[in-house]
């Protein structure tokens, strides 16, 4: 979604360079308003800014709620906005008559309403409170109110109003800190377009300023208590946004800082002029509301790509493991065992094998050296689907890996061979409508030990792996990025139970893998207003399989070729589903939890296969491929390698 077609202030944006943040990956969902002026389009703004019709907003046009359906997949009506121009969050009652935010709650739930767990409330209404010390009005117990009383008294009011609002059924909030601060008091720099000229009747008072400062700097502590997993609370820092416009215009896509009512002709001209502000007066213009609605999609859908960090180096470990149990299975064609007695390659390449003697014999196999060392190149992709719920999200994502492999093994004595094997990784994900992307470092080293008897095969297989992160987002202004490390560990085993049919072995096969991974803390770099903390993720997986394994060789011309084809069905005994904690680097005291919906497709099915041959003398080639099907995140693996015994 762009916005060219509404305001040249956006398409500003957009030729600077500026990422537009994909919708965020939730359900669709309604958009609740509870607040002040600056998210009231439905009941006082309209009349007070006629020239915002028909949107309503204090401004000249479109709010931030009217603009966030734009950013997300949550659906905005004008009768889910409470929110009132001019009052306070409910420390007192409002100067115009207005209801406060914590009367706007009492008309929702009178009304006998409820949210849905899919539904998200914004919630503001703080700043107007600062009008206690303007006017001179007492507390409670008549005393006058201090920039700290005040303070402790909105943060409290505010408290008690989300608790409101999770005892309605509230789930996703974002929560409008105060637009002012402690250096820029807007009511003053903005003025106010309803006073009529000179329309900065509004002092900058030193305490009021103080005021501002003290509830933005305790509003994250203040709220912790109220987050836990279900309920996610995000701060979206207006003080900062307002900030940057004022000091840095250009950088949001605007031509300058002071509110349009201060800047000439700004009030009769065309909505595109009046767009090139930020500030309409003190509220924003639409431009101006459209920059808030796309930081608040984005702190929305920050946490939306944190599963796929451990997701992809899971599956890397996994990928390495299997490539090892793969190899194994391909590289039996020299171990009699497999076929009984007299193994079935030898037969093959047997000169009183009877059907073959007017042809040129295949050559024998050469007896086995027992040990050997290999390097294997490897090529795997695939793609994981978006996992949506009310209170987590999980974006998919393509990804691919390429890798390549060195190892040695030793045969210990004849039926059992051990080894090493050493691999470097490079996967690379795209998450899912444009969301992010992935690009990993992977080192692994990986144990197996094989045990080759004439009916039986149990190959076991064990891996580290250590995997460094580079991880990026869109942002607002830049581009969000994050750096860190993890670690993986697997261990599992196979095993099949062979029988002679013909010149075919088939049998049953049956696996169990486990797997650990872990991606360690950091935080995000860019813009401060969306960048984030993550905190130590893990993720384990337990995959069984059961199915049938099927050898058969074959001569190609003169060259003897074993195969082998396993096809099974796998389950997911764990599912990947876990709670993860972030907090935004603007409000580190609010945890937000974010539980990771598990995979939907927990069985599925799997088809493997590889081919070996004999090249020249000790060296030797195989090429294996695996894949999976019945399921919506289909995966894909190659594997060729070339050993050389000694």
């Amino acid at each position: 979604m762009t916005l060219k077609s509404v305001m040249p202030a956006a398409a500003l944006l957009l030729a600077a360079g500026m990422p537009v943040a994909g919708a965020q990956a939730q359900q669709l969902g309604t958009i609740y308003g509870f607040g002040d002026s600056l998210l009231d389009v439905s009941r006082n703004c309209p009349i007070a800014f006629p020239q915002s019709a028909p949107y309503g907003a204090c401004g000249n046009g479109k709010g931030t709620l009217q603009w966030l359906p734009d950013f997300t997949s949550y659906s905005f009506i004008k009768s889910n906005d409470y929110a009132y121009n001019g009052v306070g969050n409910g420390v007192f009652p409002a100067f115009n008559g207005g209801p406060t935010v914590a009367q706007q709650i009492v008309e929702f739930t009178s009304a006998g309403r409820s949210f849905q767990p899919n539904d998200l409330i914004v919630v503001g209404g703080m700043p107007n409170n600062w009008g206690a010390m303007y006017l001179g009005l007492p507390d409670a117990n008549g005393v006058p109110y201090t920039p700290q009383t005040l303070a402790a008294a909105t943060l409290s009011q505010q408290y008690g109003n989300f608790a409101q609002l999770i005892k309605a059924g509230g789930h996703n909030f974002i929560a409008e800190n105060m637009f002012a601060s402690s250096t820029y008091n807007w009511y003053y720099i903005g003025g106010f377009f309803p006073n009529g000229p000179p329309y900065n009747q509004i002092p900058d008072l030193p305490i009021a300023r103080q005021f501002f400062g003290l509830v933005n700097d305790n509003l994250a502590a203040t709220l912790a208590p109220l987050a836990a997993p279900g309920v996610r609370i995000h701060i979206v820092d207006l003080a900062a946004i307002y900030t940057r416009a004022y000091t840095d215009p250009a950088s949001l896509g605007f031509k300058t800082g002071t509110a349009c009512i201060f800047d000439g002709n700004c009030l009769t001209a065309s909505k595109d002029v009046q767009n090139q502000h930020f500030m309409y007066d003190l509220h924003p213009t639409e431009a101006g509301y459209a920059v808030i609605a796309r930081y608040e999609a984005n702190l929305l859908a920050a946490q939306d790509g944190l599963a796929a960090q451990g997701d992809l180096a899971q599956i890397t470990a996994q990928n390495f493991s299997n490539a090892i149990f793969a190899r194994l299975d391909a590289y039996r064609f020299a171990d009699a065992g497999v076929a009984g007695s007299v193994a079935a390659y030898q037969a093959y390449a047997s000169m009183d094998r009877p059907g073959i003697a007017t042809k040129a014999p295949p050559a024998r196999l050469a007896p086995e050296q027992p040990l050997s060392v290999y390097m294997a190149a490897s090529y795997g992709s695939g793609s994981i689907g978006d996992r949506f719920s009310a209170d987590g999200n999980a974006r998919g994502f393509d990804y691919t890996l390429a890798g390549g492999t060195v190892g040695a093994d030793v045969k210990i004595n004849p039926d059992t061979r051990i080894g090493i094997a050493f691999n470097y990784t490079n996967p690379v994900a795209d998450l899912s409508g444009g969301t992010g992307h992935l690009n990993l470092d992977s080192y692994q080293v990986g144990g197996f030990a094989s045990f080759t008897y004439p009916h039986l095969l149990t190959d076991i297989v064990a891996t580290y792996g250590h995997h460094v992160y580079q991880i990026d987002r869109p942002g607002v202004i830049d581009t969000i990025r994050g750096s860190t490390s993890g670690d993986s560990f697997t261990a599992g085993f196979k095993s099949a139970y062979l029988f002679d049919v013909g010149q075919l072995r088939v049998g049953p096969l049956v696996g169990l893998t486990y797997d650990y991974t872990t991606v360690n803390p950091y935080t995000e770099t860019g813009d401060p207003i969306i960048t984030q903390f993550v905190a130590r993720q893990t993720l384990e997986g337990l995959t069984g399989s059961a199915g049938v394994q099927l050898r058969a060789p074959f001569v190609v011309g003169t060259q003897l070729v074993s195969s082998y084809l396993n096809l099974t069905a796998e389950h997911d005994f764990l599912s990947g589903g876990r709670t993860l904690l972030s907090a935004e680097t603007v409000a580190l005291a609010l945890p937000i939890y974010t539980l990771v919906p598990g995979n939907p497709d927990r069985t599925y099915g799997k088809i493997a296969g590889g081919l070996s041959t004999a090249l020249a003398g000790n060296v030797s080639a195989m090429l294996t491929a695996a894949g999976t099907f019945g399921n919506s995140n289909s995966q894909f693996a190659l594997q060729g390698a070339v050993k050389v015994a000694f």
